[in-house]
């Protein structure tokens, strides 16, 4: 199976879109549709392709180092092929002559005879009539500050705050509860005495017991899995 089509199928039977691992990764969507496609050409560099392909691969927890192998055997063959092209002569020229240089001397000439023309034909120029000058008011009204709106704080259950936008997860006591993207400073809310989370940016999700602040996931960009338990 092709790296492609191994990322691809990996990503679908997690139940993920283009969207949802370009959220967890921060990879753009467009390179991750390319490593799907394996339209390398689209990623600037070998070096970008490598990164986004191993941060890609770790996310979807996949064999890594053979899929990195793979991709480094495609730029090998295709620095071969480059190789083996043989290199174009240019186009036979008139008199010796480049054809482009001819080109640019045949307008050129086009140009000075048109200049000539018009110097001869001693056309009068043309008047533009002035615009009229449009006044314009702004008329500037003051508008009243929007008051923020702050909900009130969750006394039960396991609340999941994103901090920055983050994809999640969620299993509440065995059963999957939720899939997605949250946005900065939005939350969920889930009542079940055993809920699992996984997020694809540790620092990016805050978890509240009963109320209770049980700080970040994890680290900036880390994958992590977390199962938490209520007592009340």
């Amino acid at each position: 199976m092709s790296i492609g089509a191994i990322l691809k199928r990996a990503r679908e039977d997690k139940n993920l879109s283009v969207a949802d691992v370009a959220a967890a990764t921060r990879i753009r969507w467009k390179f991750i549709q390319a490593l799907e496609d394996e339209n390398f050409r689209l990623i600037p560099s070998q070096v970008f392709a490598k990164g986004f392909l191993k941060t890609y691969s770790n996310f979807l927890e996949l064999d890594t180092a053979s899929l990195l192998n793979e991709l480094t055997n495609y730029y090998s063959g295709s620095d071969k092929v480059k190789k083996a092209e043989p290199s174009r002569k240019p186009a036979a020229s008139l008199y010796g002559l480049n054809p482009m240089y001819i080109a640019y001397l045949a307008i050129f000439l086009l140009l000075a005879l048109l200049m000539i023309f018009e110097l001869r034909s001693g056309a009068g120029k043309a008047k533009v009539a002035e615009a009229p000058e449009v006044k314009t008011e702004i008329v500037t009204k003051e508008v009243e500050p929007v008051k923020k709106i702050i909900p009130a704080p969750i006394k039960t259950g396991v609340k999941i705050e994103a901090v920055t936008r983050s994809w999640v997860s969620v299993e509440s006591d065995g059963a999957a509860a939720y899939s997605g993207v949250i946005d900065a400073g939005h939350w969920i809310n889930f009542r079940g005495k055993s809920v699992k989370v996984r997020a694809g940016n540790g620092a990016g999700v805050r978890v509240y017991i009963n109320g209770e602040d049980q700080g970040l996931m994890g680290a900036a960009n880390e994958v992590v899995e977390r199962t938490y338990n209520q007592y009340k």
